[in-house]
């Protein structure tokens, strides 16, 4: 596998000789999917295996899985589980969320973390909302399916994403979630007066149409007390030409 340093433009992708059999690319038995289904045929998969590295070296594949409920077949978001297999040996292990060996930095993966965004949009006030009152949905402006990915202070990763009205055609952030990869949580935090994501990459398109550059993973800081999208600007190869600084309140 590759490590490349995400916080330096010009990084070179490092290669780890570390072999590992089962891979997504993979065939037969030793095609990853294949494998945790076989292991694992009460749970359904929420999403695709995504590879992680423990305090070795050794690569893991992890997946979200969940049951679904027995009449209304939805997923319990509060019940997810963890597939983690070993990449080399195949030898796996079904983890609830709390008892996450420490290496998995992402237990609920970037494909769940997008459904459960939709689903939250849908249904924050429950099922029985026949009004449809306060909708809302993602913008799935991130580069992971929809969400991105944010280091904490500590260390630990949430997604990040920012939801708009489904009704109104008006580029306004209605609020946005942040969804801790270990545990699952989402919160959720309400915004007022701002533009929404999808403007803002629309803005910084529009100032780069003649280089033909474009605008990628907006993410929404707090930069002097002032809301401001901060975005990167790709070049038609994806080079990094810069980065992308609007207040989301006054563009």
């Amino acid at each position: 596998y590759f490590i490349i340093d995400a916080a330096n433009q010009n990084a070179e992708p490092r290669f780890i000789k570390h072999p590992y059999k089962y891979a997504q690319s993979a065939y037969f038995n030793h095609d990853v999917d294949r494998q945790i289904y076989r292991h694992n045929p009460k749970w359904l998969t929420m999403s695709g295996p995504q590879l992680e590295i423990n305090d070795h070296g050794t690569p893991f594949w992890v997946q979200t899985v969940y049951e679904s409920e027995a009449f209304s077949h939805r997923i319990n978001y509060q019940q997810l589980h963890v597939v983690v297999m070993n990449a080399q040996t195949g030898s796996q292990q079904t983890y609830r969320l709390k008892d996450l060996p420490k290496f998995i930095d992402e237990g609920i993966t970037s494909d769940a973390a997008a459904d459960m965004n939709t689903f939250f949009g849908k249904f924050r006030h429950g099922y029985w909302n026949f009004s449809h009152t306060d909708l809302i949905k993602p913008t799935n402006n991130g580069p992971e399916n929809g969400v991105t990915s944010i280091f904490n202070r500590d260390g630990s990763i949430s997604y990040f994403t920012d939801f708009t009205n489904p009704n109104s055609k008006a580029d306004s952030a209605m609020g946005y979630s942040m969804i801790n990869a270990r545990t699952g949580k989402l919160t959720y935090y309400s915004a007022n007066g701002i533009m929404d994501s999808t403007g803002a990459k629309e803005n910084a398109d529009q100032n780069y149409k003649a280089q033909q550059w474009h605008a990628s993973m907006p993410i929404l800081y707090n930069v002097n007390g002032r809301p401001t999208w901060v975005m990167t600007i790709l070049d038609s190869s994806h080079a990094i030409r810069g980065y992308y600084y609007l207040d989301a309140k006054d563009q």
